[in-house]
């Protein structure tokens, strides 16, 4: 359906806003010399927050960039605070060490915000980093809220399979509209 179609072409861009940032060669190389010792991590930090800054500005919707090392420690970030931070146990660090990931949306502060991440490797295939995108969601939400074609009572999930669980990425609404605690299927 056309629905479909829109909700599949966002997250695909999503996916390869991330992938395009990974991949970038400047990004790449100034993570392996950093991990090789030079420049020192604070030179890193400092050459990798202009590009970072620009990526998140060339992006609509994405509030925040970060570079985690393979170990899980943030080593760059656009948002100064998060630099040092322990990201080891996050499910969208971990999943994008693999492979680029789109993480399920979660409400935080009053908005749908939603992770991307994304492996950084060198040439020979060995991973340096993983960079994690923080965008608002609101966007995919509209789309899946979008009632066109639907009967007055109809509604769209849409969820992701995970380990043997069902997750939804947004939760149903009842019928005041109120969002129900989010819970696994």
């Amino acid at each position: 359906s056309e629905r479909s179609a829109r909700v599949e072409s966002h997250l695909r861009r999503q996916l390869e806003r991330a992938a395009f940032l990974a991949g970038q060669l400047r990004l790449g190389q100034l993570l392996q010399n950093a991990s090789e010792g030079n420049p020192s991590w604070p030179a890193f930090q400092e050459q990798a927050a202009p590009i970072l800054r620009e990526a998140q500005q060339n992006n609509p919707g994405v509030l925040e960039i970060w570079i985690a090392a393979p170990e899980g420690r943030v080593l760059a970030a656009t948002h100064a605070p998060k630099i040092g931070g322990a990201v080891a146990d996050d499910p969208d660090f971990l999943a994008g060490k693999k492979q680029p990931h789109l993480g399920i949306p979660e409400w935080v502060a009053g908005q749908w915000l939603s992770n991307v991440s994304a492996p950084i490797r060198n040439e020979q295939g060995r991973l340096l980093g993983v960079i994690v995108l923080q965008h608002e969601a609101t966007s995919l939400r509209n789309l899946l809220e979008d009632r066109t074609g639907l009967e007055e009572s109809g509604e769209i999930l849409v969820g992701a399979r995970t380990n043997g669980t069902v997750r939804y990425l947004f939760p149903s609404t009842d019928a005041d509209g109120a969002l129900p605690p989010r819970s696994d299927v």
